[in-house]
């Protein structure tokens, strides 16, 4: 399958969404992945990191307007990044 993209905005995220972001980074068919204002548990950020940090495929990430709300989140996201060697674009 071809990497395709995941835009969403402004919403609160399920635990269900967000395995479902999950497994699409783990399966690297994410190339641009979009949760700009999204709201979600610090426990599910913490998947999407990890998701973030398997992927070979993300090329764009988008986690602005208020998604990295604190100083764990930050380095979740930093420890993710420190892995994935596929991000070209990080907004």
């Amino acid at each position: 399958m071809l990497p395709g993209s995941i835009q969403i905005t402004g919403e609160t995220l399920s635990g269900a969404e967000v395995k479902d972001i999950c497994d699409s980074l783990k399966e690297n068919t994410v190339r641009l992945l979009s949760v700009r204002g999204c709201q979600f548990t610090d426990r599910d950020f913490g998947r999407v990191c990890r998701g973030v940090a398997e992927s070979h495929s993300l090329a764009q990430l988008n986690l602005n307007l208020g998604v990295v709300s604190s100083i764990t989140r930050t380095k979740q996201l930093a420890d993710a990044l420190k892995t994935n060697r596929s991000i070209q674009t990080l907004l």
